[in-house]
């Protein structure tokens, strides 16, 4: 805090000694506006109305830029060729190119920022200094809870938000034998020069069990965790690795505790005056032996020195929940976020094993096994209305192990739907089993599976509905399978499009 108030007397003394001599310089011009709108940022973040939220690190880092631009700013407005201050203000975004700041405070502070860039690229020009060296990010993306404007191409979607921490977010795939590609929008870099990108990202590599005959983490990562760049990819083409470039991802996560790291600024020069779409792929194939592996990306940046940049964004943001993009979404429930939270359960018979919020390697789900126990046990939802449903279909995304054969085929364990009937007692319910026919887990190992969209019979349509989770342990008969559960979703789909 005391180096905090520090910094602000200085720069007090600071814009005081220089008033005199820019005041008359400056009126209602670019000028004038950026250090207004420094001067109500920098009042919010005293008053504890914006960046609440962001460490002080990142804070006193912001509060510094902030002063910094603002302050060469006025010294350029009275001293056009004052290159000291041209380069102080480059400088100043060196500060913040790293910061976390919160998706709620970033409008507010890059308001500062893109005008700041606007006069740097002025003052370079009045002083014909070349724009080569002044580079900036550009393009700036955090995901919270949308994708947009990112998106996906034609190959199973497996992408989706997840919470992280601080109000941060991430866009993260995850499962096996499938690949999942998020798609940048198109950069026209017409009139940029020095492009380059980073991300803020981690994996995650975990070892499958039982042990498989290879597991080598830095194998896994060069083949699972890829960038490319097209040069020709539109809207609705095919995903033809043939047409794309793979490039460097720069710094690597080592996989291990969700680690998260900077890859650092990756240089993309060789792509100069093109226009670019770039795609991040993931791919847990068979060749990785199915081992458990996620990747999740916090933030995207573009950079380059440019006075106008074009970005193309996808045509709609896509949704995790999708299958193919159809139909829209009725309900979600993410495991790996919410847990048990807002749903209930009870023993429908025997001496049943409970499901339980569960974290494992930093990954947090919803589990039971069947240790002992012989019985069976209902994890249900409260009601979800489908009033304004027409064709409501339903998808799943979990883990089975430990489950031979013959008790699958008894339904051990299924996912069930009754309509929901006031007053009636939740064992009473005329539970209906909903049979997943693609994509399911085989019941021998730990990997994450994620089944079609099942439509739901045409009786739920406009009703309030309860979903629910049944269990079923048979340690006297030696059948205790495991259950992990990740994701559910509901969506309202055409049955033809299904």
């Amino acid at each position: 805090m005391k180096t905090f108030i520090w910094m602000l007397l200085l720069f007090t003394l600071f814009a005081t000694g220089c008033s005199e001599t820019t005041d008359n310089k400056i009126s209602d011009t670019e000028e004038a506006e950026l250090i207004k709108t420094a001067d109500e940022t920098m009042f919010l973040i005293n008053s504890g109305r914006l960046l609440r939220s962001t460490t002080t690190r990142d804070r006193l880092q912001t509060v510094g830029a902030i002063d910094r631009i603002k302050t060469s700013v006025a010294l350029l407005a009275g001293n056009p060729q004052d290159r000291t201050a041209l380069i102080s203000l480059k400088s100043a975004y060196k500060f913040i190119n790293k910061v976390f700041i919160t998706e709620r405070d970033q409008p507010r502070v890059n308001e500062v920022l893109m005008k700041g860039r606007s006069l740097m690229a002025k003052y370079a020009e009045i002083q014909g200094v070349p724009l080569d060296g002044l580079q900036w990010s550009l393009f700036s993306y955090r995901f919270s809870n949308t994708v947009s404007p990112f998106g996906s191409t034609d190959v199973p979607i497996e992408w989706g938000i997840q919470f992280v921490q601080q109000e941060r977010y991430a866009i993260r795939a995850r499962g096996t034998n499938n690949r999942a590609v998020l798609l940048t929008p198109t950069f026209d870099l017409s009139n940029v020069t020095e492009p380059a990108y980073s991300i803020r990202h981690s994996f995650r590599v975990e070892e499958a069990f039982p042990p498989q005959p290879v597991f080598n983490r830095s194998e896994i990562i060069s083949k699972a965790f890829r960038a490319y760049v097209s040069t020709t990819y539109k809207d609705g083409d095919s995903f033809d690795l043939r047409n794309w470039q793979r490039i460097s991802l720069g710094n690597l996560p080592q996989g291990l505790n969700f680690n998260t790291v900077d890859s650092g600024i990756i240089d993309l020069s060789r792509f100069n005056s093109q226009k670019i779409t770039m795609a991040f792929v993931y791919d847990n194939n068979v060749d990785i032996f199915n081992h458990s592996l996620s990747w999740a990306i916090e933030r995207f940046d573009l950079y380059g020195v440019s006075k106008d940049l074009k970005v193309q964004n996808r045509p709609a943001p896509f949704d995790p929940a999708l299958q193919n993009n159809l139909g829209k979404s009725v309900w979600h429930h993410d495991f790996n976020t919410n847990q048990t939270r807002g749903l209930d359960q009870v023993t429908l018979e025997g001496n049943a094993a409970e499901f339980v919020d569960t974290e494992r390697n930093g990954s947090e789900y919803v589990a039971t096994v069947g240790r002992d126990a012989n019985g069976t046990q209902l994890l249900y939802t409260p009601p979800i209305n489908l009033e304004e449903v027409i064709s409501p279909a339903i998808r799943v995304q979990h883990t089975i192990n430990f489950l031979d054969e013959e008790f699958k085929k008894l339904g051990d364990i299924k996912m069930v739907v009754a309509l929901d009937e006031e007053g009636i007692d939740i064992k009473d319910l005329q539970w209906e089993t909903i049979n997943f026919e693609k994509n399911n887990p085989p019941g021998g190992d730990w990997s994450i599976y994620t089944s079609e969209y099942v439509a739901l019979p045409k009786k739920y349509a406009g009703q309030k509905i309860r979903v629910g989770w049944s269990h079923t342990s048979r340690a006297e008969q030696g059948s205790t399978p495991a259950w992990q559960l990740h994701d559910t979703w509901i969506r309202d789909i055409e049955e033809d499009l299904l």
